[in-house]
């Protein structure tokens, strides 16, 4: 599993980072890339709905709120079906690199097993009955760039078999990437939509509405720089699965922190992973677990109770996905691809 943290202004945990600061958006995490507040330009053509972009502060707020969990999103934009759309936004990180590539093409290695490269490129779809994502869902893309991994990005990292638990006290602190030039992506109902780095070298993009459905192919490329140009890359997404325990009673899942959590989900797909976590969050400051399941038989899970003690007495989000992931190389640098549809709620942790 990889680890780092949820997401500075959003949070990043596990393989997917929701931010109680970002509507309920995903991002990378640390090892996986760290995708933080910031938020590049993109441009869309061809049929995407509901495109958005924003801007975002180390505060944690900004915009229109992005969901109906109380948390505040960067998003806002317009929708066209047959037109075009574009979003920019400016990010609260700071820094940045840039360079040119020297040609070097990519290559595609399969496997879902996990990831592991510090570079990540995520497709990600919030949708189910959920408090996170609008009724008519959330899209959210991101990637980063790094040529070492980033480590643990300002949080302590207690491992625990399949799981982790993260204290960051200061919040994320995620270090500039490199670039890829601009990235291109479709699948879907996405369109083509071209997506351009922040001053950290972080790509985002954000659109109201379900993007893509199980069994779609999404697909990504960049015309390269520092990170030479790569694709077309693509993966299948997987279903969203469904969660049977723990289970939410008008939308909040009760948490008890004193005995480990049983967990238990259908709809788990050969060679996916199943991603649990767990989130709350005081200012800047957040602590929050995260827990990687081989999503096939028998389906269940534990959450160890070392896991969820630090969480004890607070309110916070608890999120599940289900994520396949293929890596391929683009020059020296290995990138995992993720696409991962996603849901979950506010939790009080007991």
């Amino acid at each position: 599993m990889k680890t780092t943290s949820f997401w500075g202004t959003c949070v990043s945990v596990g393989s997917i980072a929701v931010a109680a600061a970002c509507g309920g958006k995903l991002a990378a995490t640390a090892d996986d890339g760290g995708v933080d507040s910031g938020s590049g330009s993109s441009s869309s053509s061809g049929g995407s709905s509901g495109s958005s972009g924003g801007s975002s502060s180390g505060s944690g707020s900004s915009g229109s709120s992005g969901s109906s969990s109380g948390a505040s999103s960067g998003s806002s934009g317009s929708s066209s079906g047959a037109g075009s759309s574009s979003s920019s936004g400016s990010s609260g990180s700071s820094g940045g690199s840039s360079g040119s590539s020297s040609g070097a093409s990519s290559s595609s290695s399969g496997g879902s097993s996990g990831g592991g490269s510090p570079s990540s490129i995520y497709f990600e779809q919030c949708s189910g009955s959920s408090s996170l994502c609008s009724s008519s869902g959330q899209f959210f893309f991101g990637a980063q760039f790094y040529q070492s991994p980033p480590g643990a990005m300002g949080c302590t990292v207690t491992p625990s078999g399949a799981c982790a638990y993260y204290a960051c006290p200061n919040g994320n602190v995620t270090p500039p990437g490199v670039s890829a030039g601009t990235l291109t992506i479709s699948g879907g109902s996405i369109g083509t939509v071209t997506v351009t780095p922040d001053s950290s070298n972080s790509y985002q993009y954000q659109a109201s509405g379900t993007l893509f459905t199980a069994g779609q192919m999404l697909t990504v490329s960049a015309s390269g720089a520092t990170v030479p140009a790569f694709g077309p890359e693509s993966i299948v997404a997987p279903p969203l699965l469904q969660l049977q325990a723990p289970s939410a009673t008008g939308g909040t899942y009760v948490v008890h922190t004193a005995s480990d959590l049983a967990v238990a989900w259908s709809g788990g797909q050969s060679g996916a992973q199943v991603v649990l976590e767990g989130i709350v969050q005081a200012g800047s400051a957040y602590d929050y677990f995260a827990c990687t399941w081989d999503a096939t038989a028998p389906e269940r899970a534990v959450v160890p109770q070392a896991m969820l003690k630090g969480l004890a007495g607070q309110s916070g989000y608890l999120f599940y996905a289900q994520q396949t992931v293929t890596t391929f190389t683009a020059g020296a640098f290995p990138i995992d691809l993720f696409a991962l549809p996603y849901s979950g709620g506010a939790a009080n942790f007991q």
